[in-house]
């Protein structure tokens, strides 16, 4: 089975409020055209239904079987009847051709790309105002979600004759946004956000569950993995990544990189987990830009792109966010390559790579000065990213890891988003437009997280014609195009420091015997919980009461003293 990925270009530098009145006339003229030719071609298949009607019921005519009498003025429906067909296809033809130019410009010019992300938000509020209602509620939501989920996995699995799991991200790919925004406002305990329609006012739900999941997870981490540091540079045993030209290339490097490290790739270059690669370049003036190449998770015990690191990035605590080891080791690496405060830096990121990237844009901001990030498939919609550093995002509909922010990216001008949908069967050779083969992709469903199907999203952008597309394009490249002086490779490793170890068991010991003591406390203060919901207006009115019948009560008492003195 092939795959193909088409694309749709959100954010970045928008034309002029007249031009995209223009194109959008012209998006709406040609889906005008296309629906006159798509009636002329029924009204072609209605007449060559008539003719066939006709011959029918002449039976005994011999012109109705296409045979014509000498001396004999006949009609020959047959020929009629496949010519009417010819000029149906004909028609539709010509109309499929003005759609899609009609669709092409919508997409080249991102028309209505606010709408859609208006329309999405709204989507993803709903399911979370309904999904964080009452237990009574929404647990049998929540029961029955998750019996789809598991339903469509089995069935899935079956289909494909092996366990997989993809076929989950698949079937909640509409409602991702909102389900993991819902169980981020359960877990963060917001209680604005719980609200109905409390949402509406954050998109950043996600983050304050990750901050209450994090307190824990960073200290177990560092309890099983260590917390101590250490980054080293590489030596490679051959050359490997070249000098990339433009964010394709560099997705290229990224990718090779993750293979690398992974075992996947190459070989014979000694390089293996935990590793970045940090390329500098010196430009005709003498200054130096960075490219740093970041792939994304690897799942090592001792490495700092482990999994639980993945929460402490997503945290909407900035503190929280600096010390996940991953963002600690890229920033350890950049101090030892020399990257200067006021030098240009340039990040690539897949995955955990990409958050990384965009926490160092967003939390280390007075330290380095970011001028450009590309994240592939990273969840960084609700990171802090000053607009002075240039964001290209580029995700799948039903990848599931950049959902997991529970919200769009923004849209401005030096941020852009290209969002592709995949879906089976190879592109369509007479509209090269439209979508772009995955290079590489297997015979089944699997996740479209994975970087060839990131790579063929931005393949299938970039030949949009899309200005606001290559404007980020025009950026990025600005910022490498000096001559490759040198590529280093960091690795890093975690490592356990007896006395940090002790310390973080006492923190961990504390922490545990103090949400015990809360929860005790909840236990206790149930009943004045419960007084408290009744709302603050009725324990206004109640303590109103007690008052008045106090005063009433002092007063007949004074009136009871006076007339016993008399």
């Amino acid at each position: 089975m092939n795959w193909q990925v088409s694309t749709t270009i959100y954010g970045g530098p928008q034309p002029t409020e007249a031009d995209l009145d223009s194109f959008t006339a012209i998006a709406e003229s040609l889906e005008r055209v296309a629906q006159d030719l798509g009636n002329m071609a029924f009204a072609w298949h209605s007449g060559g239904e008539e003719f066939s009607r006709q011959a029918q019921l002449m039976p005994g005519c011999p012109s109705s079987r296409g045979f014509l009498e000498a001396g004999h003025t006949s009609i020959d429906y047959p020929a009629l009847a496949l010519n009417a067909e010819e000029r149906r296809r004909e028609f539709t033809a010509l109309s499929d051709r003005f759609r899609a130019c009609g669709e092409q410009v919508v997409r080249t010019y991102s028309l209505y790309s606010e709408a859609d992300n208006i329309a999405t938000r709204i989507i993803s509020e709903s399911v979370q105002g309904i999904y964080t209602l009452p237990k009574k509620y929404s647990a049998p939501l929540w029961a029955s979600t998750i019996g789809i989920i598991g339903g469509t996995i089995v069935l899935g699995s079956i289909r494909e004759g092996h366990k997989d799991l993809s076929w989950m991200s698949y079937a909640t790919s509409e409602a991702q946004e909102g389900l993991i925004s819902a169980a981020g406002a359960l877990i963060g305990g917001n209680f604005w956000e719980r609200l109905p329609g409390g949402g509406a006012f954050s998109t950043n739900e996600v983050g304050a569950g990750a901050t209450t999941i994090g307190a824990w997870t960073a200290k177990l981490v560092n309890l099983f993995q260590g917390n101590e540091l250490e980054v080293k540079p590489m030596h490679v045993t051959k050359p490997f990544l070249d000098a990339p030209r433009n964010i394709q290339e560099a997705m290229a490097n990224l990718y090779r990189l993750g293979q690398e490290r992974l075992g996947k790739g190459e070989g014979g270059t000694g390089l293996d987990y935990g590793t970045i690669a940090i390329q500098k370049f010196r430009n005709a003036d003498g200054t130096v830009n960075w490219l740093v190449t970041i792939p994304g998770t690897d799942g090592m015990l001792d490495s700092p792109f482990g999994w639980l690191q993945n929460v402490e990035l997503m945290s909407d605590d900035p503190d929280m966010r600096r010390e996940a080891d991953s963002a600690r080791m890229v920033v350890e690496a950049m101090r030892q390559a020399g990257v200067g405060k006021d030098d240009a830096v340039t990040m690539i990121g897949h995955s955990q790579g990409g958050i990384v990237a965009a926490t160092v844009a967003s939390d280390f901001k007075d330290d380095y000065n970011i001028r450009h990030i590309v994240t592939c498939g990273s969840p960084i919609a609700n990171h802090p990213v000053p607009e002075r550093t240039w964001v290209t995002s580029v995700e799948d509909q039903d990848e599931l890891v950049s959902n997991l922010d529970g919200a769009r990216n923004p849209l401005r001008d030096t941020w852009l988003t290209v969002r592709g949908v995949t879906v089976p069967g190879a592109p369509d050779p007479s509209d090269p437009f439209a979508s772009t083969a995955v290079p590489g992709a297997g015979t089944g469903r699997t996740l479209t997280h994975e970087m060839p199907y990131l790579a063929a999203a931005f393949a299938n952008a970039t030949i949009q014609d899309s200005k606001p597309l290559k404007a980020h394009e025009s950026h990025f490249d600005g910022l490498i195009a000096g001559t490759l002086e040198e590529t280093t490779y960091y690795q890093g490793r975690m490592r356990h420091n007896p006395g940090e170890d002790l310390k973080t068991a006492g923190s961990l010991g504390k922490q545990a015997g103090q949400a015990v003591i809360e929860h005790k406390i909840d236990q206790a203060l149930g009943p004045v919980k419960e007084f408290a919901k009744r709302g603050i207006a009725d324990k206004i009115t109640e303590i109103g009461d007690d008052i008045v019948e106090g005063v009433k009560e002092r007063i007949g008492e004074a009136l009871r003293s006076v007339h016993g003195r008399k």
